[in-house]
């Protein structure tokens, strides 16, 4: 059984087209219609119409424009995130100066019109595979890398690196080691796409990779510290201190 076969056997790929060019939208309807194991469910020609039904829809891929009025492709998927969604997006455009910028949202490929037949087939190609790796485990959805700007460069940074996150107004802080990255989404978004295994939020702005606690001390006022293996001292809320606990336990 090959790779299509495989994804097949499963189920169709659930397929949502948004861009507010009608033309876009045909020729990208067109090319897809003679893929078996896509199943295009819907089409949109605002990000804002398709954000109103996709909780309902829970598509497993999007082809995304990027330039929209009202709102962007990027902010969509920002906002797809925040959700906690975390389909496979493909963001389409005319342009590539937004292909850093795509990278950095975790996307599954960039794809730049008018398109192209084999160019597709290669995004398609990188979509099987992805999903036939490992296509019933809730793992296959965690984070394992992302990509970050820092000094004028792309850093990709793996997510086993990582001893502690922490909000920093638009951005979420990354700190590995001696390095701190600023990644940009929200805390509740990467929350979702962490392995709660091993990840657990400690306080409303800080999630601790559980691998790097050495201790947990008491401070005056009963409340809790927790010192992390690279010296920082987190403070504990209490609302999340039964998380914090069943975790430790369950190791």
């Amino acid at each position: 059984m090959n790779v299509r076969q495989a994804v097949r056997a499963i189920r169709p790929i659930r397929t949502v087209l948004v861009d507010d060019e009608p033309l876009a939208l045909q020729s990208l309807r067109s090319l897809l219609a003679h893929e078996e194991d896509i199943d295009v469910v819907a089409e949109y020609r605002s990000g804002t119409a398709f954000l109103h039904d996709a909780a309902a829809i829970g598509a497993d891929l999007i082809f995304l424009d990027v330039e929209m009025p009202t709102l962007s492709g990027l902010e969509v998927l920002e906002r797809l995130h925040a959700a906690g969604a975390q389909p496979h997006v493909v963001f389409v455009t005319g342009f590539d100066q937004y292909a850093v910028r795509a990278f950095e949202e975790q996307a599954l490929d960039y794809v730049l019109k008018p398109y192209c037949a084999d160019r597709m087939a290669r995004t398609l190609g990188r979509l099987r595979q992805q999903i036939a790796r490992s296509p019933e485990s809730p793992a296959a959805a965690f984070l394992t890398r992302v990509a970050v700007r820092k000094n004028a460069r792309i850093h990709l940074v793996r997510i086993d690196d990582v001893d502690w996150l922490e909000t920093a107004g638009n951005y979420v802080s990354l700190h590995a080691g001696a390095a701190e990255y600023l990644y940009r989404t929200t805390m509740a978004a990467i929350e979702s796409r962490l392995d709660p295994a091993r990840f657990v939020r400690i306080h409303r702005s800080t999630i601790v990779n559980v691998d790097r606690i050495v201790e947990l001390q008491p401070t005056f006022g009963r409340e809790l510290v927790v010192l992390l293996r690279d010296g920082a001292r987190l403070r504990l809320g209490a609302p999340y201190r039964d998380g914090l606990r069943k975790l430790i336990e369950g190791l």
